[in-house]
């Protein structure tokens, strides 16, 4: 589970393997008491850009698992995931390379929004697939 205090923002390398399904599981707490955060009434968008300005290749779903004591979770499925076939492999052979990067943006109850984590997003190539 991350462990993100808001305003903190979590860096963290976002590692997708090519055709699979993914779930991330998310705990926010208040960064002082280590409580967790009451998260009724939020709203969490998780996505993915070749860069910055670019176009969005991959949304996240996001499930409220457990509002109340700051867990929800973001998923994609293994559709998704194989559908990303164009990478930055710097050699070839390589098992990953660069795909983009990504964000997680929190809404509050007020309309603040605030990005909590984000960071590269690399692509895993996958082994076993339908030929």
């Amino acid at each position: 589970m991350a462990n993100i205090g808001s305003p903190a923002i979590g860096k963290a390398q976002l590692d997708i393997r090519r055709g699979d399904d993914i779930t991330m599981s998310w705990e926010l707490k208040d960064p002082d008491t280590l409580n967790p955060i009451d998260l009724t009434g939020y709203t969490f968008a998780m996505k993915v850009r070749r860069a910055y300005d670019r176009s969005v290749i991959l949304t996240f779903a996001i499930d409220m698992t457990d509002p109340v004591n700051g867990l929800f979770t973001s998923s994609v499925t293994a559709t998704d995931t194989a559908a990303l076939t164009e990478c930055n492999f710097i050699n070839e052979g390589q098992e990953k390379g660069r795909i983009g990067v990504w964000d997680l943006e929190q809404t509050d109850p007020t309309g603040k929004v605030q990005t909590i984590a984000g960071g590269e997003a690399w692509l895993w190539k996958d082994v076993t697939y339908n030929d």
